[in-house]
């Protein structure tokens, strides 16, 4: 069963300014940008990630690859 996880990177990410816009990285992967006009600023993220409360965050799946024990057990107790 997959589950979706959310990994919060604000502390990691950095920034680069630009003529019109400053771009966002975590590391050395460009994550975003923040687009500043006259309607106010705009986050503008790669796929899989996501800004929300001042924090920007990774999602990810993680897939265990584990049934519980005893799941699809057809021996029973």
């Amino acid at each position: 069963m997959n589950e979706f996880h959310r990994l919060d990177i604000t502390k990691r990410v950095t920034a680069r300014i630009s003529e019109d816009l400053i771009e966002l990285y975590c590391g050395k992967d460009s994550i975003g940008r923040l687009v500043i006009n006259e309607e106010g600023k705009q986050y503008e993220l790669a796929e899989r990630f996501l800004f929300e409360d001042g924090r920007i965050f990774k999602l990810y799946e993680r897939d265990c690859g584990h049934e519980q024990y005893g799941e699809a057990c057809e021996l029973g107790w």
